[in-house]
């Protein structure tokens, strides 16, 4: 964000006119961001990581890709964000619980592994969706594509099992770094 202004679009994962899925390039159509999710005002944009145009590593320590989902008025290139651009990605403790007690309603971007077990996750060798799909409610919503995600303690147990790692950066802290390097206001 302080190089470029904004934050990268997502690669996508799938085939999108004027994209490549799984390149590890950010995809960019027309200044934004393929396959956009409405919510309300605010789309919401995810897919993979977009490591290469970032310089980072292309898959986690078990194989398979980043999930990366952004609030796309964070990602537009034609139009930069400023400090009345909303965010409206949540973290929840549990998908049950997102709606009334989030962790934050604010953040701009969520990163997710989705763990030792790879359920739902993009493999890195195939670039194709790990089988069998999470059945368990917290892990499935990291895999849906929408405005939530889930981070919560690790449990081995079949109904609850969640291993997915997820970290997200609040919009607070994004506008506070673009401040402190002369890139906002």
């Amino acid at each position: 964000a302080v190089a470029n202004g904004r934050l990268p679009c997502p690669d996508v994962q799938t085939v999108t006119p004027g994209a490549t899925p799984n390149d590890g390039i950010e995809d960019v159509v027309a200044n934004r961001c393929p396959n956009l999710v409405s919510v309300g005002a605010n789309n919401i944009v995810s897919g993979n990581l977009p490591w290469s145009t970032l310089g980072m590593a292309s898959q986690d320590l078990w194989g398979n890709r980043f999930r990366y989902a952004v609030v796309e008025n964070f990602a537009r290139s034609d139009t930069l964000f400023t400090f009345a651009t909303t965010a409206v990605l949540r973290v929840c403790p549990t998908a049950a619980t997102c709606l009334a007690a989030p962790l934050t309603s604010t953040a701009v971007a969520v990163i997710i592994s989705h763990g030792n077990n790879g359920q739902g996750a993009i493999n890195a060798t195939t670039n194709a969706v790990n089988l069998p799909l999470p059945t368990a409610a917290d892990e499935l919503e990291n895999t849906n594509n929408n405005r939530d995600a889930v981070s919560r303690v690790k449990s081995n147990v079949a109904a609850t099992e969640f291993d997915d790692v997820v970290v997200w950066l609040p919009r607070f802290t994004l506008l506070n770094r673009m401040v402190a390097a002369g890139k906002l206001p």
